[in-house]
């Protein structure tokens, strides 16, 4: 068994955590700050991502606590629609990706995460000074 250690309890700290917990591996989160605080607002989920929510074990509490997007704009320097996809009408872009696109709150995500890779195994206010990886 492994020890592994991530640096930082960011999204991609905490998404990597939680795709290891049914690892046989031992992993610890340590973060600088002395207190995780919940900060964002939406985030787009594309499948790329949501594909591993099963694998992350959070897959059902987001798709509790998002929404399929009907369309994603796209727009121009000024404002104005360069163009748009139509997403969630008849499933399509579930049915082109085998996964859904989300739109989510970054406090919803983090929370999922969260709880899946458990506060105990956070250690706060410790910061990366140096690396030894002579062993």
């Amino acid at each position: 068994m492994a020890r592994i250690a991530v640096i930082g309890a960011g999204m991609g700290g905490l998404a990597f955590a939680a795709a290891m917990r049914n690892s046989r591996h031992e992993v610890s989160v340590y973060e600088q700050a002395n207190e995780l605080t919940e900060l964002g607002a939406g985030i787009s989920l594309w499948a790329n991502g949501t594909r591993l929510f099963d694998e992350m074990g959070i897959a059902f509490p987001m798709a509790e606590r998002s929404c399929e997007t009907e369309a994603a704009y796209f727009r121009n320097e000024d404002g104005s629609v360069a163009a748009c996809q139509r997403l969630a009408r008849d499933n399509w872009y579930r049915n082109e990706y085998g996964y859904p696109y989300y739109g989510a709150f970054r406090t919803d995500l983090q929370s999922a995460l969260l709880d899946v890779v458990g506060r105990e195994t956070i250690r706060l206010g410790k910061q990366l000074t140096r690396l030894d990886d002579t062993r």
